[in-house]
């Protein structure tokens, strides 16, 4: 009896992915004024996790396609458990300016290194529409790891716009160019004796040093006020801000580059990086007190 392997790609479908929703992070931040002509310095850290877990199944005669699997192999069921782990630390140095009686403007300088650690975990249940009855809802896993961190110079603009009463928009934007290590992994581990030549374990691993480029963006509404004799100064304020890494998930990505016949195991492999971008956003509540 033969498994059914997939000579060609299926004809519709559509493709599933983890969609995370919204999580709670935390950043802290301490700065001070310099003595030389108003200029300040400043650092804050970042840190956020979430996970999210998705599932799919499809009963005979429809199926899944594994798109982490290079066989081509029918799947009745797919479980995908994706975490996420991110840290950072900028460093500013700025100096503030009034453009006109309403606007305010900050450029800045400074450093940003950030760690990005990305995990997945899928669970692939095999279906055979025809051949051995044994290897139904076998369990193949694929464990997939990304992790980067970089450090590069990092500069923006910051802007404000009084409306009166304590109250302001502010936006924000900056950039910054890391450069950093990157380091991917790709575990493939079927259940022993499912079909010869799916059931081997595979472990890869890939590391390299790369230029990734960054985007910071903010836009909100800000409240401020002087407390106790105009001696503290008190800032609130909330918005939507943007957090954007150009190729940071680096996760490894086996391809079977070979043309399936019946079953015919893959002649060749192709392995390479994914190379998506990650991106981070949401509505960032602040409050600043100074001193």
């Amino acid at each position: 009896l033969t498994p059914a392997f997939i000579s060609n790609p299926p004809q519709k479908g559509g493709v599933k992915e983890n969609s995370f929703n919204w999580d709670w992070g935390l950043r802290v931040g301490l700065g001070t004024h310099l003595g030389h002509d108003c200029w300040d310095i400043g650092a804050n850290y970042t840190w956020f996790e979430t996970n999210q877990t998705a599932t799919v199944q499809k009963n005979a005669p429809a199926f899944i396609r594994a798109t982490r699997i290079n066989e081509l192999i029918w799947m009745k069921r797919a479980k995908s458990s994706y975490s996420v782990g991110y840290n950072n630390v900028n460093l500013e140095l700025g100096r503030s300016y009034f453009i006109s009686e309403k606007i305010s403007t900050k450029p800045h300088l400074g450093l940003k290194s950030a760690w990005i650690d990305l995990d997945q975990n899928i669970h692939y249940a095999l279906t055979f529409l025809d051949g051995p009855d044994q290897a139904e809802g076998a369990i193949v896993k694929v464990i997939a790891k990304s992790f980067l961190w970089g450090m590069g110079p990092r500069g923006g603009l910051n802007m404000e716009w009084y409306l009166g009463d304590g109250f302001s928009i502010a936006g924000n934007l900056a950039g910054a160019l890391l450069y950093g290590y990157v380091r991917g992994s790709e575990h493939f581990k079927p259940d022993a004796n499912i079909i010869q030549g799916v059931s081997i374990e595979r472990r890869i691993k890939a590391k390299t040093h790369r230029f990734i480029p960054t985007a910071q963006m903010f836009l909100g509404l800000i409240w401020e006020t002087y407390m106790f004799e105009k001696t503290k100064h008190l800032t609130l304020g909330a918005g939507y801000e943007i957090e954007y890494y150009w190729r940071a998930n680096q996760m490894t990505n086996m391809e079977d580059t070979s043309t399936p016949n019946n079953f015919i195991v893959s002649r060749r492999d192709q392995v390479q990086g994914i190379s998506e971008d990650v991106m981070f956003y949401g509505i960032t509540m602040k409050a600043r007190l100074e001193f």
